[in-house]
């Protein structure tokens, strides 16, 4: 049995206050898989949430108020295509079949929820969060987070980087680092002469389908490479 503050379906976890409006059977139609792929997706008045029935790794999570544009074009009959713009730049389309739908209709209730005209109505005023009884510091983890993302994955493109240990060369990052697995951490530490306060691109996050990477990192220095970044920093 799931904790009453949350429900699951699968991956699909409902938050305190998360409510279903609708479950809709839908075609995956998303640049970023190979092919067409069926499964459900779940309206709720916090998200949109797309699994694949394949079972596949497939999930695709949009908060509805990151909803930029919604689409909806006829096809045949009795299906019609639906393409959602996030203000992220995430575009994504769904085929809809209207034979399938129960009682409500897809775009509509969309609609409805991603445009709600009052901000009383948005998820934020409904949301009950739990009382976290663990230690704050602890919720992290970060081999979880960054397995999560696929960096550390196995034939990731991604390795973790033990090369800051004790702060000893960046001491403003963390101990733990994301790097390209192809760049030996000597490499790195020899780069980091030429950055401002030695910050070498790292990960900071990436996207488990397109692989669009975010990475922390500050601008080449001008002058002669450091021989010694702690004395070029006080």
């Amino acid at each position: 049995m799931c904790p009453a503050h949350q429900q699951t379906h699968g991956s699909f976890v409902q938050l305190p206050g998360e409510n279903l409006i609708l479950p809709q059977e839908v075609e995956c139609v998303d640049a970023c898989f190979d092919g067409h792929i069926r499964g459900q997706l779940r309206l709720t008045n916090y998200r949109l949430f797309f699994s694949a029935a394949e079972g596949e790794p497939h999930d695709i999570d949009i908060p509805i108020h990151s909803i930029l544009k919604i689409d909806k074009k006829s096809q045949a009959e009795n299906s019609y295509r639906l393409t959602i713009q996030c203000k992220q730049f995430l575009s994504v389309q769904f085929t809809v079949n209207k034979q399938e739908r129960k009682n409500k209709d897809l775009y509509q209730c969309l609609v409805k929820q991603a445009f709600p005209g009052d901000e009383g109505r948005v998820f934020a005023y409904e949301y009950r969060a739990r009382k976290i009884k663990e230690n704050g510091w602890e919720v992290y983890d970060f081999e979880r987070e960054y397995t999560r993302m696929g960096a550390l994955r196995e034939n990731s493109k991604w390795r973790h980087s033990t090369l800051n240990k004790d702060f000893q060369h960046i001491d403003t990052y963390p101990e733990d680092l994301i790097v390209p697995a192809s760049v030996a951490d000597e490499t790195i530490r020899k780069s980091s002469y030429f950055r401002s306060i030695g910050r070498v691109p790292v990960l900071s996050w990436l996207h488990l389908l397109t692989r669009l990477a975010l990475h922390a990192v500050l601008n080449l220095v001008s002058d002669s490479p450091r021989r010694d970044v702690r004395k070029t920093r006080r």
